[in-house]
């Protein structure tokens, strides 16, 4: 591949292809990369997005019971069936 783009200058790209058997389009690629994707934004939370604990009052259902696991500073919470 590199051998097609060191030949483009003296030859032409198609004729630096056909002499190779590179397709021009993986040359194209390798001299044109694509461009970097931007990074993404920070979505801002919906003024109606529930808060924390309303999240987690709605996952627990009527006749669950909540089980905590402490680890750190964090509490993993698990729903199991009476």
């Amino acid at each position: 591949m590199t051998a097609a783009a060191q030949a483009v200058p003296a030859l032409g790209p198609v004729a630096a292809c056909e002499a190779l058997a590179v397709s021009r389009a993986s040359l194209h690629r390798l001299q044109n990369p694509p461009p970097q994707p931007p990074e993404p934004l920070e979505r801002p939370s919906p003024p109606r997005a529930l808060t924390a604990g309303e999240c987690l009052a709605s996952t627990i259902l009527p006749g669950q019971r909540q089980l905590f696991f402490p680890i750190g500073d964090n509490y993993f919470q698990r729903s199991l069936p009476l």
